[in-house]
């Protein structure tokens, strides 16, 4: 995104990279508020794709704990601000 096209830097220092408090706090807001919707989404009227959309959010989660726990964030990062517009 608005870079130089290089996709190399996003996993050069893999898995010895910091991640910086704003970002932590990002990838934190963004999996509560998946884990949000999808405790909605159980408690509300059950519609025509409720088992698709339960695992539309089942796989956001844990994509979104994979990436944080592997140290894929830096991945992570770029798929969740392009995605979260749409969500």
């Amino acid at each position: 995104m608005f870079g130089s096209g290089d996709m190399m830097y996003l996993r050069s220092d893999w898995p010895y990279n910091h991640l910086p408090r704003f970002l932590k706090l990002y990838y934190m807001i963004g999996l509560s508020y998946h884990f949000e919707d999808t405790v909605h989404h159980l408690f509300h009227p059950a519609q025509n794709d409720f088992f698709e959309m339960l695992l539309h959010h089942y796989i956001t989660l844990l994509l979104i704990v994979g990436s944080y726990m592997t140290g894929m964030w830096n991945s992570g990062i770029g798929v969740m601000i392009q995605m979260d517009n749409g969500d």
